[in-house]
């Protein structure tokens, strides 16, 4: 009895000082999410894509259908991916219409995503026996990553993704143990749902194909490949019965297309996104002598690969083929580092898989994460006073502007959040409009200014000192003020 006892003190106790841990990793975690929401507005850095999904949004809502309406006229969507589209109509009709509330609510889903995306890894790698030592670290990286963070709370569609993928594949993984009718349920309605935030959700139905195809259980081969027909019509019918112009889409491919290198594509991948993902630096200056980190990295996955195949185990072996197939992906069609967001916790677990009994391994994963909390703490200090004078300068300027005059913009997403108004393509020659407004850099201001003094003649000019910036690397954009 005294040995049952002591057992159970034992267990209560290492269950208590999980606790205390998870609960100091929540705190944390709230403090950089109310840090980077209030004080370091996280949308203003973090490129354009945030401003698009929110003119589709508009647009919708407004009833003229998925069009961007950053300029006039509107353009076609560029994207399928448009889950974000719907969680900001949802928040519309709601009540909250105004663009930085809606940022707000939606940088707080996909904090809440990631919380919820923590667990789901946390069951992860229990499924594969991974102990209390090894998952705490690991789960502690992956919330204080200050990449990572600050991509997955983004407005966007990467959190609720990175959740969604992290759900299907743990459906997979325990469904392939003990098959029920729930689960299968599951795995359906969250594959027909998660390409609606990343294409990519469809690699992880096929790497379950190409699993169950090595172990030759062809039944659930087949569900697997259903699935992925699922996935692909869910999007294609949606946008085949909403949209009559895919010209935006195709332009997008073509570009690509055009543009495409492919050694360029696997360089950046290996020397730079592979090390900014587990680095968490995103100075590309600083990465490129990194690259034989990647290089051990990629060799580690390889044996790993011939590993799994060996042994013929689903799990391993569906999980390295998502790995490979998101590198792959990444390299020849994404080139994007939040692409390879996903696969993070998956490399570790391989790593854990095989070097868990190790010393060097075990005292690592703490030295891991204080180099992470370290580079947080290094990153927050880092405060960059004009992301909050952007928000002063539009919300001052916007009470001060003419409402009817028309607007030339060198970034029409931007401009299009900042001042409330669309980008005029193709406005002529300028005689039937009173008021201009111009949004860019002084050389794009003074370019239009000249072009537009040649086709009429202008009464008055001004130009509001609004420090505005893009990105850290970019001129102050400006805006002038034109009375013809």
């Amino acid at each position: 009895m005294k040995k049952y006892f002591a057992i159970v003190e034992g267990i209560l106790s290492e269950n208590r000082r999980d606790l205390q841990i998870y609960s100091a990793y929540l705190f944390l975690s709230f403090c950089m999410f109310f840090y980077y929401s209030y004080f370091n507005p996280l949308y203003y850095i973090s490129g354009s894509d945030m401003q698009y999904y929110l003119s589709v949004s508009d647009s919708v809502f407004n009833g003229y259908g998925f069009r961007d309406i950053t300029t006039d006229p509107a353009g076609p969507i560029i994207t399928p991916q448009n889950g974000v589209v719907f969680l900001h109509l949802a928040i519309m009709n709601l009540g909250i219409t105004d663009p930085e509330q809606r940022f707000l609510f939606l940088m707080a889903i996909n904090y809440a995503a990631l919380l919820a995306s923590l667990i789901v890894i946390y069951r992860i790698f229990l499924f594969f026996r991974m102990t209390p030592s090894i998952v705490a670290p690991v789960l502690g990286v992956i919330l204080f990553s200050n990449i990572i963070f600050k991509t997955l709370i983004q407005p966007i569609n990467d959190g609720l993704f990175f959740l969604l993928s992290l759900l299907l594949i743990w459906l997979i993984l325990v469904n392939h143990r003990k098959k029920q009718i729930k689960k299968v349920l599951m795995i359906l309605i969250i594959s027909i749902v998660i390409t609606h935030f990343r294409n990519q959700g469809f690699l992880i139905l096929f790497c379950a194909v190409l699993a169950y195809g090595i172990l030759k259980d062809y039944k659930w081969m087949f569900f697997y490949l259903t699935s992925c027909c699922l996935s692909y019509l869910s999007v294609h019918l949606f946008y085949m019965l909403l949209l009559n112009d895919f010209s935006g889409m195709k332009n997008i491919i073509t570009s690509f297309a055009n543009g495409f290198d492919v050694q360029l594509s696997i360089l950046i991948t290996i020397c730079y996104m592979l090390p900014q993902l587990f680095l968490g630096i995103s100075q590309y200056e600083y990465l490129w002598c990194i690259f034989p980190f990647s290089i051990a990295l990629l060799l580690f996955l390889f044996v790993s690969f011939l590993k799994s195949l060996k042994e013929k185990e689903f799990a391993k072996l569906f999980l390295i083929f998502y790995i490979f197939a998101t590198i792959l992906f990444n390299m020849l069609l994404a080139q994007a580092f939040r692409y390879l967001i996903p696969i993070f916790p998956f490399v570790i677990l391989f790593l854990a898989i095989s070097y868990h009994n190790s010393k060097v391994f075990k005292k690592a994963l703490p030295l891991y994460l204080l180099y992470v909390l370290c580079l947080s703490v290094v990153k927050v200090s880092y405060f960059d006073l004009y992301y909050l004078q952007n928000k002063n300068s539009s919300r001052n300027l916007l009470t001060h502007l003419p409402k009817e005059a028309v607007l030339l913009s060198s970034s029409p997403r931007y401009s299009y959040f900042y001042l409330r108004k669309r980008t005029c393509v193709n406005c002529g020659n300028f005689s039937t409009y009173r008021e201009v407004l111009i949004y860019g850099d002084q050389l794009f201001i003074n370019e239009e200014i000249t072009r537009i003094e040649k086709l009429t003649p202008v009464k008055g000019k001004s130009i509001y000192e609004a420090s505005w910036r893009l990105d850290r690397t970019s001129e102050e954009s400006k805006l002038a003020h034109l009375k013809l």
